[in-house]
């Protein structure tokens, strides 16, 4: 996968800009810090290339230190740009919905499994609706 592919598929709906045209594959956390003007490449070369180590990422709590002023965090462009804003992150301690399991030396992070639930049996708004409730026996429409 190219960083250019990375970027379409982080922001499917909303890219409508070439991101060559504004900002580095590193600003998104694609890659280490990269130094365009040591290489003869051109910015959409540079988008173009493979991407070198496959990186899990993780929707962002958006508290990065190294982040914080920059205007591509979606935490910081105030709704001028929120399309194109970097909401994800490599690092999983600033990872949305994951905490971080100690127990004696060893630690882990997991996954806080967040539940949404509605009870379809007796939801006043549902049968307001007029909607069908499977399983309330003879009041069923």
């Amino acid at each position: 996968m190219t960083f250019r592919e990375k970027y379409q598929e982080d922001f499917k709906k909303d890219v409508i800009v070439n991101p060559a045209e504004s900002m580095c594959p590193s600003s998104y956390d694609y890659e280490e810090e990269w130094d365009c003007d040591t290489t003869d490449i051109s910015c959409d070369e540079c988008w173009d290339r493979e991407i070198p180590v496959t990186k899990t990422f993780f929707l962002c709590d958006g508290k990065i230190e190294a982040c914080r002023g920059s205007s591509n965090c979606y935490k910081n462009c105030k709704g001028k740009d929120q399309a194109s804003a970097c909401r994800h992150t490599s690092d999983v301690s600033h990872a949305k919905n994951f905490r971080q399991n100690k127990s004696g030396n060893r630690s882990c992070f997991v996954e806080e499994v967040v539940q949404f639930g509605l009870d379809f049996a007796t939801s006043p708004l549902l049968r307001e609706a007029g909607l069908r409730i499977l399983g309330d026996g003879g009041n069923e429409k």
